[in-house]
């Protein structure tokens, strides 16, 4: 309801806690407070799953960089071979 997002949610909590409003507003007011509620669970849970998406491809890109690492090392030991060689 357009009065209870005027309100905000600490003055419809007061108010619901005053107990100022008929049954029937405080119901309605109190199924926003849930809706509003639920509305910011899925927010959060969005959040997470974008971080964890993040964070998988960060590790990802850093399994990536480990295996360039490891072959110029194996590289680099098969040049110093050869060069103790000759």
């Amino acid at each position: 309801m357009q009065e209870f997002d005027d309100l905000g949610e600490d003055d419809v909590r007061q108010r619901l806690a005053a107990h100022i409003w008929p049954e029937e507003k405080e119901r309605l007011a109190r199924d926003w407070l849930d809706m509003r509620a639920s509305a910011q669970i899925r927010v959060a849970n969005a959040a997470a799953r974008d971080a964890n998406d993040a964070a998988w491809r960060s590790e990802n890109a850093a399994r990536v960089g480990n295996w360039i690492t490891a072959a110029a090392l194996v590289v680099a030991v098969i040049a110093l071979a050869i060069a103790i060689i000759k």
